[in-house]
């Protein structure tokens, strides 16, 4: 009589290398794919420039593979790894881009898209102008909690600090933005408030 006995052994059910190397990638290509059209937004908020921060989420996802890749683990995906380096990259890109004259007849503002010009109000354009100028990590704050609407804690993780500490940067950086809006365009606000 021969019996079929099941295999008990620790890989048994587990598939081959091979398999798990093309099951991470396909689930690491899920996730990225995912979470790209929120990196995108992200990373143009920093830099302005959508073909830029394509870039960036690409150089972000590349280093996310390189970095991540095959040992991914399985019940939890690092989002915040790749918001943090997607913030990272771009705060990079802006320095490198503020250390360079700007060309002959170009300003800050006609360096803008030309096809984002015509749609953004004018309020708007003042308060991008004036986040530009925050200190790194008052930008970061303020672009992840205002504009992606990032949980506290989940920005204190990208910037390392605590959700308290996180609170009060977000705090630092509305209220810089404020006082640079009424410092240069007076007319920003209504008197009332």
């Amino acid at each position: 009589m021969n019996e079929t006995r099941p295999d008990v052994s620790p890989t048994a059910g587990r598939p081959s290398g091979g398999q798990a190397a093309s099951s991470n990638r396909a689930r690491f290509q899920r996730w990225t794919e995912t979470l790209r059209p929120r990196l995108v937004r992200l990373a143009c908020r920093y830099v302005w420039n959508a073909h830029d921060a394509e870039e960036i989420v690409q150089d972000a996802v590349t280093l996310a593979w390189c970095e991540l890749g095959l040992k991914m683990p399985e019940t939890e995906l690092p989002d915040t790894w790749l918001f943090r380096a997607t913030v990272n990259l771009s705060l990079n890109r802006l320095r490198r881009s503020r250390a360079g004259p700007l060309p002959p007849g170009e300003t800050a503002t006609t360096a803008m898209a030309p096809h984002a010009r015509p749609e953004m109000d004018e309020l708007m354009q003042r308060v991008r102008l004036a986040v530009r100028e925050l200190p790194d990590r008052q930008q970061a704050a303020i672009v992840l909690r205002d504009i992606e609407g990032l949980p506290y804690e989940q920005i204190g993780t990208v910037l390392e600090m605590s959700p308290v500490a996180t609170r009060v940067l977000v705090h630092r950086a509305r209220e810089a933005v404020r006082r640079i809006l009424l410092a240069r365009w007076p007319d920003s606000f209504d008197a009332n408030q």
